[in-house]
């Protein structure tokens, strides 16, 4: 499910009240449903784009449900007909989520299988924390106010997880990419605008909490295939180290390659830019609105 949350002014009333003939329709919350087999990309392409800025609804997260009972038949089949069996859909829902429900645990055959469903999960994302449960027993207020696209506070917590790792399928791979020299911002739009232009098709979503040279505040970069926007964040605190996590989720990925690609990011160069609150990351768009209670995309 593609989740998208209203911004609880009369904009968002606004945004939808054409819906209905005219009536402002008394929700706050759209929740987009799509098949076992749907591409949810081309979908979060839309609701990611610039445009979505003036809308009165933001996009909130991805919510895929994986059967854990069958699931390996699709993500990890084997026997003669395994190549036959594997769903490449299943993967990429997998990868562009930012929370996974591992749904019918008590039908899973054994603990050890469980644990081998949720180590297929995490290798394909391992960014997105998963909820084990059975029958879809998941209040409501578990799959809402994700903010998966406005805040650095998940990343944060699945660093751990995704550190310095990089892990695939046949088809998908899961690239985390750190550094501990600050970045400069100039090197890091090239950087991101070349991934854009040379990989779109391939990179499924990007994450990233991120240092910059000379800018107090953290920069956070979220991106679906070539729309990738970025916004300042909270303040470094006292003391904390500075490093740069990004998290790469696409098909087949380099992962050596975009490591020493993303590391001369932090090199010296001839240029240097800061973040101010008028400037603006090409592709990436500075946004301190997430602290206002509205994301703009």
């Amino acid at each position: 499910s593609v989740a998208l949350a209203a911004d609880g002014d009369a904009a968002g009333a606004d945004a939808v009240s054409g819906m209905a003939a005219g009536a402002i329709l008394p929700f706050d919350y759209v929740l987009i449903e799509t098949s076992g087999l749907a591409d949810p990309g081309p979908l979060m392409q839309v609701l990611w784009r610039r445009e979505m800025a003036t809308s009165g609804f933001y996009l909130d997260g991805v919510v895929s449900i994986v059967d854990a009972a069958h699931a390996m038949r699709h993500l990890r089949p084997s026997g003669p007909l395994g190549l036959m069996r594997r769903r490449a859909e299943a993967e990429k829902q997998v990868a562009v989520s930012d929370l996974v429900i591992l749904n019918k645990v008590d039908l899973s055959d054994s603990p050890a299988a469980l644990e081998d469903v949720s180590r297929a999960v995490e290798a394909l994302n391992a960014t997105a924390p998963q909820l084990r449960t059975s029958h879809a027993l998941v209040g409501a207020a578990t799959l809402l106010h994700l903010r998966a696209y406005a805040s650095d506070s998940a990343l944060e917590l699945r660093r751990a997880a995704a550190g310095g790792a990089a892990s695939h399928s046949p088809y998908v791979s899961c690239v985390s990419l750190e550094s501990r020299a600050p970045l400069r911002l100039d090197a890091l739009q090239s950087w991101l605008r070349a991934l854009a232009e040379d990989r779109s098709d391939d990179v499924y979503r990007i994450k990233g909490v991120l240092a910059l040279r000379g800018e107090p505040r953290r920069f956070i970069v979220h991106g679906v295939h070539a729309q990738i926007h970025g916004f300042a964040g909270s303040e470094w605190r006292d003391g904390e180290p500075r490093a740069s996590s990004l998290v790469v989720i696409g098909h087949r990925l380099e992962g050596l390659r975009l490591d020493e690609s993303f590391a001369a990011c932090a090199s010296d160069g001839e240029s240097q830019a800061a973040l101010t609150d008028a400037g603006e990351c090409a592709p990436c768009e500075e946004e301190e609105a997430a602290a206002e209670g509205k994301k703009r995309l």
